[in-house]
């Protein structure tokens, strides 16, 4: 005869199990986590957000942001532009290509200068560049056109001069 509290083996599995749920096994919850997972990697991927026009412009923004400055003052304290860039944050890759490694798709830039007046970044696997000579400093996005068969180019005045202070 069971006294009053004891239970039998089929309750106190049935507790253990309801305990376990409760305090929130990892094992119970995997096949929602990898539903969950599954569905953010399908979203991600199949609307292709990371291959967008949209998302590698803003990453190309991005890097360029980070080193125009570090030109500008280079060309003012030197007065000549820097033969190579040596930006923390990008790697050399080859000659005068840079890896990105803040962005996380690790873009790859060419750094080229002409004289000490005029300097261009272009992006590699994509068409994006910036340019910075003394009559124009902007981007250009080409993009195909709507029949595919032309290229069209956007243009983006930036207005980004270090002051010369006399």
């Amino acid at each position: 005869m069971r006294k009053r509290g004891q239970w039998n083996c089929r309750q106190r599995r049935r507790h253990m199990h309801l305990r376990r749920m409760a305090t929130g096994s990892l094992l119970g919850m995997f096949p929602l986590l990898l539903m969950v997972f599954l569905g953010l990697w399908w979203i991600v991927h199949c609307t292709g957000f990371f291959l967008s026009d949209e998302y590698n412009d803003k990453c190309f923004r991005k890097t360029v942001e980070m080193v125009v400055p570090n030109i500008e003052s280079y060309r003012y304290e030197h007065g000549h532009l820097p033969d190579t860039l040596r930006i923390k944050g990008l790697v050399g890759n080859w000659e005068n290509s840079y890896v990105d490694t803040t962005r996380g798709n690790y873009m790859m830039i060419i750094y080229y200068h002409s004289g000490d007046s005029a300097y261009t970044l272009t992006q590699i696997d994509w068409w994006a560049q910036y340019v910075s000579a003394p009559n124009f400093e902007g981007y250009l996005f080409h993009y195909w056109g709507e029949a595919g068969d032309s290229v069209r180019v956007d243009t983006v005045n930036r207005q980004h001069k270090i002051k010369n202070e006399y």
